[in-house]
Order: C-alpha cells, then sequence, then structure tokens
C-alpha cells in the first residue's frame, strides 16, 4: 500500500488518541505539522515539506471514519484529477449539522462522486491532492487576505493547471472547536462586518472579497465562501436560525 504524508495545520499540539485516529484512516509516511501564524501561509510551507506523490490534507478538527482512504481514494480513476475530497459534515451544534446536509443533499441524492466545477471551491478540511499540482502554489506576499482566502487560491491554482477537482460524498466527521459554544464564539467576534474573529475590520473584509473575485472561484452563500455580501448572508441567516440558542 502506498504511504502518504499527511498535512496538518494548527495552532495546537495534536494528542496521541488523534494521531491514532490519522493512523486507523491513512496509510501514514510523516505527520507535517506546521503552526498556523496565518493559516494560508502555513499551508504553504506544509506543501513545501510534502515528499509523497499526492499528501492528504486534515484539518485538527476533523475525524475520519477508519479506512477513510482506501474508501475514497478508489475514486481517483484518471490521470487528470488532481484534487479528490471527502465531506466534513459538523456534529455540533445540531442545526448547524443538519444544514450541512441540506446543503450537499442535492448532489448527494444524484450521485456519490463529482467534478467541481472550475468557479466552485474546495475544501481543504479532508482531501487527497496531487503534490505536484500544488507544489508550485505560493500565498500572495504582503499583509495576510484573511480566513479561507487559501481555499479560493489552491482551488483556481489546481484547476488552472489543468487538473480536476473531485467532491466523494463520503462524510467525516467535523468537531468544529466552538461546537456548542457556536454562538458565544460568534457573538466574541462580532467588531467587523462577517460577525466573525478574523474580520475585526473592514479592511481585511474587503480585501478578502477582492481575493474572491480576482480568483475567478464563486464566492457565494451556496459555496460558503467567506466574502462580504455572501458572508453577511450566511451569518444572517446563521444568527436567524440560532436565536433560540443564544
Amino acid at each position: 500500500m502506498t504511504s502518504l504524508d499527511v498535512l496538518l495545520v494548527t495552532k495546537n499540539r495534536i494528542s496521541p488518541e488523534f494521531e491514532e485516529m490519522i493512523k486507523s484512516a491513512i496509510p501514514v509516511h510523516d505527520i507535517i505539522i506546521e503552526t498556523s501564524a496565518p493559516l494560508g501561509p502555513a499551508r504553504e510551507r506544509a506543501i513545501q515539506r510534502a515528499q509523497t506523490e499526492r499528501f492528504v490534507w486534515l484539518d485538527d478538527d476533523v475525524f475520519l471514519p477508519v479506512n477513510w482512504y482506501d474508501t475514497v481514494i478508489k475514486y481517483w480513476n484518471r490521470e487528470k484529477i488532481g484534487w479528490l475530497e471527502g465531506l466534513a459534515i459538523p456534529s455540533a451544534p445540531s442545526w448547524y449539522s443538519d444544514w450541512s446536509h441540506w446543503r450537499f443533499r442535492g448532489d448527494i441524492k444524484k450521485k456519490t462522486v463529482w467534478n467541481l466545477k472550475p468557479d466552485e471551491r474546495s475544501f481543504n478540511c479532508c482531501a487527497i491532492v496531487k503534490t505536484g499540482a500544488l507544489s508550485d502554489w505560493h500565498y500572495p506576499k504582503g499583509p495576510y487576505l484573511g480566513f479561507g482566502s487559501e481555499d479560493l487560491l489552491m482551488s483556481s491554482h489546481v484547476t488552472n493547471k489543468g487538473y480536476d477537482r473531485v467532491r466523494v460524498a463520503i462524510e467525516a466527521e467535523h468537531r468544529l472547536v466552538y461546537g456548542n459554544d457556536f454562538w458565544r464564539h460568534v457573538k466574541s467576534g462580532i467588531g467587523g462586518l462577517a460577525g466573525v474573529p478574523q474580520y475585526r475590520n473592514s479592511k481585511t473584509a474587503i480585501r478578502l472579497s477582492l481575493t474572491c473575485i480576482g480568483s475567478g472561484v464563486k464566492a457565494s452563500f451556496g459555496t460558503g465562501n467567506l466574502a462580504i455580501i455572501p458572508n453577511a448572508v450566511r451569518w444572517g441567516w446563521y444568527w436567524w436560525r440560532g436565536l433560540g440558542g443564544l
């Protein structure tokens, strides 16, 4: 069995239990950890350290089912694929989990695996990536653009190199770091347009919106991308839906 590097960007140390989970789900060559300071440049550093033909992106709050890799990799069935991702569904709060299932139900109802359109965003919380598709990707120099921008930029980079990005309807558990304290987490960041801690000023939000536009990747409520107008709708809906839990 071919082993892969697992790229993990985190602000924390991973526990022995989390490492064991990784090894039960993926044939691990090496677990490459980079400190998230900030996230985009840390992802670039992690990519530059990858030594295997493919690597796995994994977030530190995503828990994969046993043999996740074996289940997903069978859909890597053509040379043109450069990115193959599963679904990470939040486990808490329950309404957020329900919303996430609703968000993908149209695609899941029709098929188990589908190509992402060039203007659709990929998610790097649980994905298998061809190293050569991203080995020459660099996060833009200068002030950090904001949370989520690296997803957009990597998505467009892989597509522009002629690779397909594929999504598989296989779920992993996304144990969001704020869990049932979701609303407390949101309320703590109400200093900015988007209402989350990453956006405490309009300048950062505007920069990220321009990044969305410049990347050519769709910034919309449907994709969950973090741009000013879509995010205002998205978080406004979150607030309306979750007011009872405040």
